[in-house]
């Protein structure tokens, strides 16, 4: 950039032969060629050093064609346009540049999982015979084929431990065979099926606090008649910025229903679809 101002500010004649052009016209087809290879091949070996070398190289072909293009306007209209497209091509090195790291510390830091995968994933789980249903999908990648993750799934209360064995299992190794993902951990929600009182409880409260557009769900209720205790996790969307300040007004809106009971709501984020 620097470069090209000062040609812009004080423009020298460009001086060029023909086998200059002609060898630097032979490095635009290698170096594009390469370029091309070099991110395929990292899209395939899911490698974002190879896609971002691959880009690099193929960014640097269409640099030198400008080149070439303002060597051509010169020689033959004696236009001289060299420090404005080093100019641009500046802007454009920045541009990809920013790109790049941009989609590194992207993937660093964690991303959000991509909604069909997190879908399938979840349709996957639920379709097994006793999951009621499928919720805090979390996955952590860690490089090529290196997935793993956790989720927490509905079952009945009535469901033995040697049940809940086999079932986390069958989960687990269906997951991995299917996506190539380990689930390190499948935590466990109690479905109430024979307390009608309960479910009746449970019920209202859905109805209650359901209607705020920035709930997305309710799960993972539990009541404890004796203690006069009931928690529930809450889905919140990331447009509600004060999670502190919807739990408080879950809580009161409860209360106002059950006003001798303790409720402990806990906030969960959609991290998954």
């Amino acid at each position: 950039m620097i470069e090209s101002v000062k040609s812009i500010l004080d423009p020298k004649k460009p001086v060029y032969t023909t086998w200059g052009l002609a060898l630097i016209s032979t490095t635009i087809i290698a170096k594009f060629a390469l370029g091309y290879w070099t991110e395929k091949r990292g899209d395939t070996l899911q490698s974002n050093a190879l896609i971002a070398s691959g880009k690099d190289s193929r960014m640097d072909s269409l640099f030198t064609l400008s080149t070439v293009v303002s060597a051509l306007l010169f020689i033959f209209f004696k236009i001289h346009l060299s420090g404005w497209l080093g100019l641009i091509i500046s802007f454009l090195i920045i541009k990809s540049g920013i790109e790049i790291l941009n989609d590194s510390i992207s993937k660093l830091l964690g991303e959000r999982v991509s909604a069909t995968l997190s879908k399938q994933i979840k349709e996957t789980i639920a379709q097994i015979p006793g999951v009621k249903g499928v919720y805090d999908l979390v996955l952590s990648n860690y490089g090529p084929n290196t997935v793993i993750g956790s989720v927490h799934i509905e079952v009945n209360d009535t469901m033995s431990m040697n049940e809940l064995d086999t079932l986390e299992r069958t989960i687990a190794n269906q997951v991995y065979e299917r996506y190539n993902i380990f689930l390190t951990g499948i935590g466990l929600y109690t479905k109430n099926t024979e307390n009608t009182f309960v479910q009746s409880i449970q019920t209202k409260i859905r109805q209650k606090i359901e209607q705020d557009p920035l709930i997305k769900n309710m799960h993972g209720f539990y009541i404890d008649p004796s203690k006069k205790k009931i928690q529930f996790d809450v889905v919140l969307d990331f447009k509600e910025k004060d999670a502190n300040k919807k739990r408080n007004e879950i809580s009161k809106q409860v209360k106002t229903l059950f006003p001798d009971y303790f409720i402990n709501v806990t906030i969960d984020r959609e991290i998954s679809d």
